[in-house]
């Protein structure tokens, strides 16, 4: 089957066997918001840890003083941004969400050099010099951003216990994750098991090494 997203896509099909039928549109696909059915390649791959955005920041000041406001929640839910689930062949994904709305993240200077007019450009919090070349902090949004965080985590995890297999740091997931939605059962095609908690994965990872390490943990204020 084919779907064409948004009301004003133009796409040309040439039969080459068969029958083509149309059918009603697809009503999930005529707004902003990602609908079921909507993760691809290479996100929907079995072994991979597949990274939703959460949305807890929706506005900022930009390095001109104009305060930017975007179309997406502040309240730490999935961004309607974030595609969900489940895959083509029924599997639930996402994994797992992290923080992905308003991110401020450093920017490529040849981007900016390249061109200056690029609409992204007015998301830029602040510049700075550096060897000659102008670069810029940037507040950026989508799940480009919130894998990041995941990858970031997964890795200081790995530092604690190199040996750590993807099943593994998805079970620590499971175990660990924060739930926005206290009515939601977990693992669900909307949340995955929810948002990652990097500080209680860690704590989780080193209670397996060792029950002296938990004890140790179980008196640690976490700062």
């Amino acid at each position: 089957s084919v779907e064409m997203v948004g009301l004003d896509a133009d796409v040309e099909l040439f039969r080459l066997s068969g029958s083509l039928v149309t059918n009603d549109l697809n009503a999930e696909l005529c707004h902003q918001q990602k609908g079921p059915y909507t993760i691809g390649s290479p996100g929907s791959a079995p072994c991979v840890i597949c990274v939703g955005a959460t949305s807890h920041r929706n506005n900022f000041f930009n390095a001109e003083g104009v305060h930017l406001t975007k179309p997406f929640a502040d309240d730490g839910t999935r961004a309607n941004y974030s595609a969900m689930g489940p895959t083509l062949d029924g599997r639930v994904k996402p994994d797992v969400l992290a923080p992905g709305s308003c991110v401020v993240s450093s920017m490529n200077s040849y981007y900016l050099a390249a061109d200056p007019s690029e609409g992204d450009v007015e998301n830029i919090r602040s510049y700075f010099q550096w060897k000659g070349r102008t670069y810029a902090w940037n507040s950026s949004s989508g799940t480009s951003m919130s894998t990041p965080v995941v990858a970031g985590a997964i890795a200081l995890w790995l530092q604690a216990d190199p040996m750590l297999t993807p099943s593994q740091v998805l079970d620590i997931i499971s175990l660990t994750s924060r739930h926005t939605d206290v009515s939601a059962s977990y693992p669900n095609n909307i949340e995955g098991y929810g948002e990652i908690d990097v500080y209680a994965g860690m704590v989780e990872v080193l209670s397996r090494q060792s029950s002296a390490i938990g004890s140790l943990i179980d008196r640690h204020q976490p700062a």
